[in-house]
């Protein structure tokens, strides 16, 4: 915004507003300073974006003297002149997932057979689930996703239990998918501590490829219908420590399985 007298100009940056009150800021020579005050403010949600409105914004008293001093118009301004309405739409780059819903895991036939060779079973630690191989997982709080799937991070809790017949037990506990990184990380505890080394610290396991996300303005939803998760050398050397008896059972890029999920912004 510029306000403008023959060929001077007095322009304001940075405009800011206080939603909890009614006062228009912005930054004048430097300074934050009170520009306006409106009569009525509105907030709304137009699909993942908000809009705000702030109408019958009246000039401040200080905003007033600064332009009659710079100015010095023929007509001077005065506190409580009208100055006009303000209105935003913002896109937000990230939307808050509320903790509701389940994503869901259904783990490759070909990586559960390979498990079952070794005398491995996949179970589910409560509140995971499981029907066969496919497991679901609570969607929980501190997610936050992109509209479009491109970045953000779906957090989730419960466990999977890889636990072997008089050998290890290994688990993965409150898996995320990091969709920026297409990467999913879990905190890691490998047992019997020693010889194994027991709790780890969160570090990415597995690698998400690439898979269609569907996102609805109108209800707030964005979804992934089977996200394929593939093994990285991190979580490729954890399954062969913890199984494969000095050799290399599990292999970088092995698939995994596929995840699913739908969730829903705040």
């Amino acid at each position: 915004i510029v306000f403008t007298s023959g060929n001077r100009k007095v322009p304001l940056r940075s405009i800011e507003t206080k939603t909890k009150k009614t006062p228009l800021y912005a930054k004048v020579g430097g300074g934050q300073l009170k520009v306006a005050k409106a009569k009525s403010l509105s907030f709304k949600r137009e699909g993942f974006a908000s809009n705000f409105g702030a109408k019958g914004l009246a000039l401040s008293e200080k905003v007033a003297t600064r332009l009659n001093k710079k100015l010095r118009p023929k007509v001077p301004f005065q506190e409580g002149q009208a100055l006009g309405s303000l209105t935003s739409t913002a896109q937000p780059a990230l939307i808050t997932i509320e903790d509701k819903g389940r994503a869901t895991l259904a783990f490759d036939g070909a990586f559960v057979q390979k498990l079952d060779a070794r005398f491995v079973s996949l179970n589910p630690i409560f509140p995971a689930e499981h029907i066969g191989p496919t497991f679901t997982f609570p969607i929980a709080a501190g997610g936050a996703l992109a509209p479009d799937g491109s970045q953000g991070t779906l957090r989730s809790a419960g466990e999977a239990e890889a636990l072997q017949l008089h050998g290890g037990q290994l688990f993965w506990r409150e898996i995320w998918l990091d969709l920026g990184a297409h990467q999913a990380s879990a905190e890691i505890e490998l047992l019997p501590s020693p010889p194994y080394p027991g709790k780890i610290a969160r570090t990415a396991i597995f690698d998400i490829a690439p898979s269609p996300v569907s996102s609805d303005p109108k209800s707030r939803t964005i979804s992934v219908p089977g996200a394929q998760l593939t093994l990285n050398a991190t979580g490729a050397q954890e399954l062969n420590d913890a199984f494969g008896e000095g050799k290399a059972l599990f292999s970088v890029g092995e698939v995994v399985g596929a995840v699913s999920f739908a969730v829903v912004g705040e």
